[in-house]
């Protein structure tokens, strides 16, 4: 914005834009800088776009106890999934970022499902993994992080 229209300088966006989204949640961001600096709602579309395919500063690290159950699992010729919820592009652009350490070999081998996606298509998740790895549900085994 600070290039196309000249107004708001973007250290200001951004500094009030962190303060916004680590106060009060990143639902909040947009009616804020509309409210505080007259933000068009053409440019929402721009901040979502933005928020969704961001590069990150950092690469995100998996705990160590994770990337060597993860390496322990496909060495044991075990399958691997990654379910989550949420926007798929924004999940898939985080495990872009991530940093898999020892697990890096295996990494093309995960496969990734979609909560949202799954349950918009009346799936049920936890039985749509069951069912094409072929097991019942009861034998999947799954870690849950919130």
């Amino acid at each position: 914005m600070e290039f196309t229209t000249g107004a708001i300088p973007a250290r200001d966006l951004v500094g009030f834009m962190k303060k916004v989204y680590e106060n009060q949640g990143p639902k909040f961001v947009f009616d804020r800088l509309k409210e505080m600096f007259g933000v068009e709602e053409k440019y929402k579309e721009n901040l979502l776009r933005l928020h969704v395919n961001a590069q990150l500063p950092l690469k995100l690290i998996l705990f160590k106890e994770v990337e060597e159950l993860i390496v322990r699992l496909f060495t044991q010729n075990k399958q691997v999934a990654i379910l989550t919820k949420g926007n798929p592009v924004e999940q898939l652009n985080k495990m872009k970022h991530i940093d898999w350490g020892e697990a890096n070999q295996f990494k093309n081998l995960l496969k990734v499902y979609f909560v949202d996606e799954l349950k918009f298509r009346n799936f049920e998740p936890i039985d749509y993994l069951a069912e094409d790895y072929g097991v019942k549900p009861q034998d999947l085994y799954w870690i849950q992080a919130d």
